[in-house]
């Protein structure tokens, strides 16, 4: 069995040394967890919307840089996804994980990210990192009055970090149904929903069925964005 995230969808088609297929060599057992990204910017920028912010990076193409915890990574991918679907062009300022991406937010080093919620959350909270919006397709618990990319003008715009279970392709599907029962049970219970909730996701309910959509649907936008950019050919 493998524990399956977003990464594990892009490293089919970032990695030259890994190679695998989704349905070929690896199947859907079940999801597992999920949360959203939210946009963050320095105080220093001076946008409070995603409306905002997309008129000043028309009005600076290719001058306002944003963080990323390293090429291909999710925060890169979402960076990327919604220049594409803006009609714009930000900088990526690649770092060797998400430690040092917070602290030059925090001094405006660089102006803005798409990160995970629960590292900025208390800099939201206090000011000093305005949150513009989340990515989910609904609006995250953790900002409620903070509006979603999708309502922000841009419908249908959905990135999640996710994570949820796979398996060796011709694994028996009553195998696949007792992991997937087994992971639902664990899922309702509520000392995993308050681990889950200390490091900022909630539960992703799901058959197979469902986790091999959502998957695919996760295949095809991240294929699409890998593509579009370049980043297949580094």
């Amino acid at each position: 069995m493998l524990n399956t995230t977003l990464g594990t969808v892009a490293n089919e088609f970032l990695s030259k040394t890994i190679k695998y297929e989704y349905g070929k060599d690896i199947i859907a057992v079940c999801p597992q967890a999920e949360t959203a990204n939210i946009l963050v910017v320095s105080p220093s920028l001076g946008v409070k919307t995603v409306a905002d912010l997309v008129k000043l990076a028309k009005e600076k193409p290719g001058v306002l840089q944003y963080a990323t915890a390293g090429r291909g990574s999710a925060t890169h991918l979402n960076s990327e996804l919604f220049d594409m679907v803006a009609g714009i062009k930000t900088v990526a300022v690649h770092y060797r994980g998400g430690g040092d991406t917070v602290k030059d937010l925090l001094s405006g080093e660089v102006k803005m990210m798409f990160s995970s919620i629960a590292p900025v959350q208390e800099f939201v909270r206090d000011g000093r990192l305005i949150g513009i919006a989340t990515t989910g397709p609904k609006r995250d618990p953790a900002f409620p009055d903070l509006p979603t990319i999708a309502e922000s003008g841009y419908p249908g715009f959905d990135v999640r970090l996710w994570l949820g279970m796979t398996a060796p392709a011709g694994t028996p599907k009553d195998i696949i149904q007792k992991l997937a029962d087994a992971n639902k049970k664990a899922l309702q219970s509520p000392e995993i929903q308050k681990a889950l909730a200390a490091q900022g996701f909630a539960p992703m309910m799901g058959s197979a069925e469902d986790f091999d959509a959502f998957y695919r649907a996760e295949r095809a936008k991240w294929s699409k964005v890998i593509t579009a950019t370049g980043m297949d050919k580094d």
